[in-house]
């Protein structure tokens, strides 16, 4: 039960991540065309040729992060969470303000964090902390199901900083 209630979040999470959260790379005439191939493919479904392609890129253009940060939202996809975060952290050591390499390194880490708290609440002894920690779980659920994520994303915060 755990592990479907795992794996349904970390789709809901990834899923909520991987919209809009885009900016355009720049560079040259080539680099374009094969960045917009790639985001074709990637609309289509196509993630085998858009990761190709969006490898290409980087091949002509190594600091185009739009296409970094579109491989970290395939191994996203690909329930590849290590290789994401790898991707999104250098997303943002080379675009320190890229607000989606943020967004979904914060969905990874709080997949995990979830993850962790549901297997402690399986391990540890009940304790005073218990109400707390079922409090954070149940806002981690808002998140994922918020359609507006500013809001739950306050709900969260609100019950990380509760003593």
């Amino acid at each position: 039960m755990a592990q479907q209630r795992l794996r349904a979040l970390a789709a809901v999470l990834v899923l909520t991540g991987l919209a809009g959260c885009a900016t355009r790379g720049g560079g040259s005439a080539a680099v374009p065309a094969n960045y917009q191939a790639a985001e074709q493919a990637y609309a289509s479904g196509r993630l085998e040729e858009a990761q190709r392609g969006y490898e290409a890129v980087l091949a002509q253009e190594p600091d185009n992060v739009q296409a970094r940060f579109r491989l970290g939202t395939l191994a996203l996809r690909r329930q590849r969470p290590q290789l994401a975060m790898a991707q999104f952290e250098e997303v943002l050591r080379r675009a320190p303000r890229h607000a989606g390499a943020h967004y979904n390194l914060a969905l990874v880490h709080l997949a995990a964090a979830e993850r962790h708290f549901l297997y402690y609440t399986a391990v540890a002894p009940a304790d005073a902390e218990a109400d707390r920690l079922l409090a954070l779980l149940a806002a981690i659920e808002a998140f994922a199901a918020a359609p507006e994520p500013g809001t739950a994303v306050d709900e969260v915060r609100e019950v990380l900083l509760e003593r």
